[in-house]
């Protein structure tokens, strides 16, 4: 037991779990957010695209720099806090469409793109620390999320969507003080793996003209544009059939927690399963989801879905 919860684990799981409980506090709220000042659905739609699209391209942005100037910390810190701060500016720049779509952008480009570098941080990290557990602290994550989302569901629907702002703030405040922690006993440096693109050796050579792999970065980038257009925009059509924030808190509580247990059991999956085999099964329930949204017209049944997740 002491080796599974040890400092290491609980210091990249304290990274994953307040860096998706500060998701939680405002971005799942954003579409009802928007809605509720008078955006239309085509307006809130193309805020919420525009979200997308920027962060499917800022994290090989981002992970290309972090790898060249051998550092993720101080770009973890300085991204988060510059969208921790310019997210307080979206209650005053609502009423300009175009203010809202800069805003959106430049905080998609700070904060959505970084779940990456944690994963490739603590990923790299595991590799000279065997006994940390990228599957734990991607679950603590998940647990974050979930009662993060479930609270300010509540608290919205009871308080006002004020509340939002200065939290998100405050959490990423303790996302930066964890991350100088886990920095002082895993540099970023230390653990990434020495390259040199002249030796045959290097993984650049490896994949060159690799079919497989070009068709895996292919299907695994199209999975993870469909997860996060239906994180996105599920909460417009969850508002669609009529439910509010705390129905909304609800789904994603039940959504996050149902892919924890998966997260906590995947070093024992992965032994007893090939890896191929079970990403096919992800894609598998991941594809069966997005079509259960499409048949189910009431509240109840849309919250019953984020079950499958």
């Amino acid at each position: 037991m002491n080796k599974i919860f040890n400092k290491d684990n609980l210091g990249f799981g304290g990274l994953q779990w307040l860096y998706w409980g500060g998701y939680g506090t405002v971005f799942p709220f954003l579409v009802i957010y928007l809605k509720s000042k008078g955006y239309n659905e085509v307006a809130t739609g193309a805020v919420m695209a525009s979200m997308v699209v920027v962060s499917v391209f800022a994290q090989p942005f981002w992970g290309s720099y972090c790898d060249r100037k051998r550092t993720v910390r101080d770009v973890l810190a300085g991204c988060l806090l510059a969208s921790g701060i310019i997210t307080l500016f979206i209650p005053v720049a609502y009423r300009s469409f175009a203010a809202i779509i800069l805003l959106v952008f430049v905080i998609s480009f700070t904060e959505n793109s970084m779940s990456s570098l944690i994963d490739s941080w603590t990923v790299n990290a595991a590799r000279k620390k065997t006994w940390i557990d990228y599957g734990l602290t991607r679950g603590m994550g998940s647990l974050g999320f979930a009662f993060t989302a479930l609270l300010f569901g509540a608290l919205i629907d009871r308080f006002g969507y004020g509340l939002m702002f200065p939290t998100h703030l405050f959490v990423i405040g303790l996302f930066i003080i964890c991350c100088f922690y886990v920095e002082k006993r895993n540099k970023f440096a230390d653990v990434l793996p020495e390259h040199d693109s002249e030796k045959k050796d290097h993984p650049r050579f490896q994949l060159k003209g690799s079919g497989k792999f070009l068709w895996f970065l292919v299907s695994s980038t199209l999975v993870f544009i469909g997860f996060r257009a239906t994180l996105t925009f599920y909460p417009i059509l969850l508002s669609q059939r009529g439910g509010n924030n705390m129905d909304l808190g609800l789904s994603i509580f039940i959504l996050a927690l149902c892919e924890a247990p998966l997260f906590f059991l995947s070093k024992k999956i992965l032994r007893r399963y090939k890896d191929t085999a079970v990403i096919l099964t992800a894609m598998v329930f991941f594809i069966v989801k997005i079509f259960l949204h499409i048949g189910v017209v009431s509240v109840p049944g849309l919250i019953a879905v984020q079950a499958t997740q």
